[in-house]
């Protein structure tokens, strides 16, 4: 499930970047990111974004994640953020 900062499900409209995730069937978890369209250097900007959402180009969005709370029924959140983000 994909739940956005305001606690909305996003779950269809962002499900392409999380599809190879899906498939490689990893244990639960629990991440903190953002969704982004990256250009060509990697730089993001707000309105590729919503320009990919309005014309429903779901391969353009890209999930970067900065932060794993939970895994596989562990809490991390207490654990050094060295830690969290080494994977």
């Amino acid at each position: 499930m994909l739940l956005s900062r305001n606690g909305y499900d996003r779950s269809k409209l962002f499900r392409e970047p999380f599809r190879a995730l899906i498939e490689v069937r990893l244990p639960p978890m629990v991440l903190e990111g953002e969704i982004a369209v990256p250009d060509d250097r990697g730089v993001t900007h707000l309105d590729a974004l919503s320009e990919a959402i309005a014309e429903r180009r779901p391969e353009r969005l890209a999930y970067f994640a900065f932060d794993l709370l939970h895994a596989d029924g562990h809490d991390l959140r207490r654990g050094p953020i060295e830690v969290r983000k080494c994977c």
